[in-house]
């Protein structure tokens, strides 16, 4: 017989001698977002926006909770991705096949997906 979480049952010593009752309380597996096992979240990325066709250059992403086994996407794609601290992950951005707009950022890693900020590529400035 079983009530919210708990689940009860008789364990029979011997069939002419004693029998006990026992409840067992039957837990609900951790959320997965518990202290052991927190999904990243990102703050912000600096910088927030680079121009197409300009060198290579280093995103940097802020944010808590990142894991040493974290990978940055970007439009979809895993990067390269360059573990610093719980508070930040670097990727080198390839602007020079880059195409102008908005592209999503995010981090995944062992604790899950992060939330998504917006990178802007921009059109170049002049010859």
């Amino acid at each position: 017989m079983s009530d919210a979480g708990n689940l009860n049952g008789e364990i029979v010593d011997s069939p002419t001698v004693n029998s006990y009752v026992v409840g067992v309380m039957v837990a609900p597996p951790a959320p997965p977002n518990t202290p052991d096992s927190l999904a990243p979240s990102i703050t912000s990325l600096d910088p927030t926006t680079g121009e197409v066709g300009a060198a290579p250059f280093v995103l940097h992403i802020h944010g808590a909770n990142i894991a040493n086994d974290v990978t940055v996407w970007m439009g979809g794609v895993a990067v390269n991705t360059g573990y610093v601290s719980s508070t930040q992950v670097d990727t080198m951005v390839d602007a020079p096949s880059a195409a102008e707009g908005n592209t999503d950022v995010w981090v995944v890693d062992g604790g899950g997906t992060s939330n998504t900020l917006t990178f802007t590529f921009t059109a170049p400035s002049g010859p």
